[in-house]
């Protein structure tokens, strides 16, 4: 996993070395992104660490022996914001790459949230 501190750069460098339009990722994908084994990651997917997608294909019910996992690029943004010790820059940057990723129904909602919030304090 690439980290410095260069806030600008952080959340961007994770991603180096694949397509920026790329937003699903593989297991062994996201392992080699964040320095975890792919192992790690498929069983964070399943304890709910990280959001993405599970399907076996083409396959009939019943018949699936083999299913895939795709994790989104705004959940491994997340996976590292929840308990990270990040600078404010590094955060807010993080935060601004999963709002280009949202609908503008997420983005209502959030502002909704955050302002109820800010009200609150």
């Amino acid at each position: 996993m690439i980290m410095n501190n260069n806030s600008n750069d952080l959340f961007i460098n994770l991603f180096a070395g694949y397509d920026r339009h790329k937003v699903w990722f593989t297991p062994k994908e996201v392992g080699s992104i964040l320095g975890y084994s792919d192992q790690f990651v498929r069983n964070a997917f399943f304890s709910g660490k990280f959001q993405g997608i599970n399907t076996n294909g083409i396959a009939k019910p019943g018949e699936e022996k083999k299913t895939y996992i795709r994790i989104h690029k705004t959940s491994i943004i997340e996976f590292l914001l929840k308990d990270s010790n990040f600078d404010n820059n590094s955060f807010l940057d993080g935060m601004r790459q999963i709002f280009e990723n949202c609908s503008k129904y997420r983005l209502f909602a959030v502002q909704k949230l955050l302002n109820e919030h800010i009200r609150k304090t």
